[in-house]
């Protein structure tokens, strides 16, 4: 019997050709923490198998996802059970059970949206209309149930103090994201940057360690047209602590070289008419070419390294 192939859909959407680099792009290491049911550490057993055989057939990959789902309804149960000494009732679905764990802070996510995205994946799977696939462009929402499982064993405390923290950190930016922003260092250097995202808030350490990620202006090409294919430029990593924040400006020292730094907005005061006119070409290259959806894709990678790290802890 001959031995079986790489799907060849892989080489075409991901640049894969070899196992090994089919492992750089789907992780098949997930961490549960050892809290979690080990009815539940059977169904990952299982899910882990599931992403090794996508490697030769891709449509492995969204039978994962769906026993990813069905692992979290099953983690739910068995949680509410811990906690409330008593069995989930049979006839309720899905949806009620994520909203008593949602509405008891449960879950790092505090969007609705979130909880509702995911009800409806269960729902897509569990009673589909037709045949479809997503391969590799799905395979992140493996992560969303396995991170929902350990979220159910984590100090609920210590999630309130991390959200206070992420919701100041984003007023900044979501106006960084708007109109651009200031990168101060003590050294006085001094560049613009055109956005900037959380990556993970580990309060489990001390002091708090806050990890983001910028990304500054690039030489935008001559012409561009709706479909054009864009390069995407590495963000910038920062991890710091002693975190000062103001609508105005978030204050820090880096971890690594205790080096101190200031992240400001754009205002009319300090603006920087080179890189207003940048913005505005930049803005209708995004939407060309879809730039803005590619660059936040790197950032949830590194997210999801963090919160493992995290959970680890």
């Amino acid at each position: 019997m001959p031995h079986p192939k790489i799907d060849s859909r892989w080489g075409h959407d991901a640049q894969i050709v070899e196992y090994e680099t089919f492992f750089q792009k789907v992780d098949s290491t997930f961490y549960l923490k050892s809290e979690v049911h080990q009815d539940v550490h059977g169904h990952w057993n299982v899910i882990k198998s599931l992403v090794e055989l996508s490697y030769y057939q891709y449509e492995f990959i969204d039978l994962a996802v769906q026993k990813a789902l069905m692992s979290l309804e099953l983690a739910m149960k068995l949680r509410h059970k811990e906690i409330e000494n008593n069995d989930w009732a049979y006839h309720k679905t899905m949806k009620p059970l994520l909203y008593w764990f949602f509405k008891r802070g449960y879950f790092e996510t505090d969007h609705k949206e979130y909880i509702d995205r995911i009800d409806w994946m269960r729902n897509n799977y569990s009673h589909p209309k037709m045949h479809s696939f997503g391969g590799p462009f799905i395979s992140h929402n493996i992560y969303s149930p396995l991170n929902m499982i350990n979220d159910l064993y984590e100090d609920r405390g210590l999630r309130k103090e991390r959200n206070n923290t992420w919701d100041r950190l984003q007023v900044v930016f979501d106006r960084i994201n708007n109109h651009g922003g200031l990168m101060r260092w003590e050294n006085k250097e001094t560049f613009p940057i055109y956005f900037a995202a959380i990556e993970f808030v580990n309060n489990k350490r001390t002091p708090a360690e806050i990890h983001v990620a910028y990304r500054v202006p690039f030489t935008l090409p001559n012409t561009w047209k709706k479909g054009d294919s864009c390069q995407i430029h590495p963000a910038q990593e920062l991890s710091f602590h002693g975190i000062e924040v103001d609508k105005g400006f978030i204050k820090g020292k880096t971890i690594d070289t205790d080096t101190q730094f200031t992240i400001e907005p754009f205002t009319e005061e300090n603006k920087i008419p080179e890189f207003v006119e940048w913005k505005k070409q930049y803005t209708d290259f995004a939407m060309a070419t879809m730039h803005y959806l590619a660059i936040a894709s790197p950032i949830h990678s590194r997210g999801h390294e963090l919160i493992k790290e995290f959970y680890l802890q």
